[in-house]
């Protein structure tokens, strides 16, 4: 008859641990299986000898979300991690956070959204982390521009053939946040002949909006002018 009996290292067993079930192991580690053969009346015991046997980590690779949101000021975050290769054994469950955080379209870059340290691995309340040989992959959070839109105010001012007497050129931003100047610049095309000019609106450097201008009209209108006869006499 066999008898069995495991350690963690290669120093044998005490007699009393011996059992005839064959030792099973289920978490990750180098183990050593001793073994002897029980004697009978013809025979003596064998001596105790061993085998290493190695369980092997399980590979699996933790994945933290990703996640898209339009330029509202406010900070996002998405902290779900998944496991995304591999699996956890049936009683396992993972235990994780991501830490990432974006407000502005420049906080946007592939993998910035880490899985944050300190991730384990629980059998109900054990730490079986040791387990598995663990991969961590960074999601992506992405923050893309706002639409705001800078409409040119029309204005008009009558021929006196004088551009320091022009009204002054103003416009009407929506779709800007709450405290975010939308920068742009005013102009019209050239002239004080009485018609019409074209006021158009050229977006400046706006990192988180995408800006669309809409030109206005700009009129000079004719002035008025009397000629008045003189009275003559001959």
């Amino acid at each position: 008859i066999l008898y069995y009996a495991v350690t963690t290292n290669n120093t044998a067993p005490d007699a009393s641990l011996y059992t005839t079930s064959i030792p099973a192991k289920t978490d990750a580690g180098t183990y050593y299986v001793w073994y002897y053969v029980k004697g009978d009346g013809n025979h003596n015991d064998t001596l105790p000898d061993h085998v290493p046997v190695k369980v092997a980590q399980a590979e699996i690779t933790i994945t933290a979300a990703g996640g898209e949101w339009t330029y509202d000021g406010k900070a996002h975050t998405n902290t779900g991690v998944t496991v995304t290769a591999g699996k956890l054994m049936t009683g396992d469950t993972l235990v994780a956070t991501a830490s990432g955080s974006v407000t502005n379209v420049a906080d946007t870059m592939q993998g910035n959204n880490p899985v944050a340290e300190g991730w384990k691995i629980l059998r109900g309340e054990t730490d079986v982390s040791t387990n598995y040989a663990v991969t961590p992959v960074a999601g992506t959070l992405t923050i893309t521009k706002a639409e705001a839109t800078v409409t040119a105010e029309n204005k008009t001012k009558v021929y006196d053939n004088d551009a320091a007497t022009d009204p002054a050129l103003t416009a009407v931003v929506t779709g800007a946040v709450d405290g975010d100047k939308i920068n742009y610049s005013l102009g019209r095309t050239a002239g004080q002949d009485a018609k019409e000019y074209t006021s158009t609106v050229t977006a400046g450097e706006n990192p988180n909006y995408t800006v669309k201008g809409t030109n206005a009209v700009f009129t000079i209108t004719k002035a008025e002018a009397t000629v008045t006869a003189e009275n003559k006499r001959s």
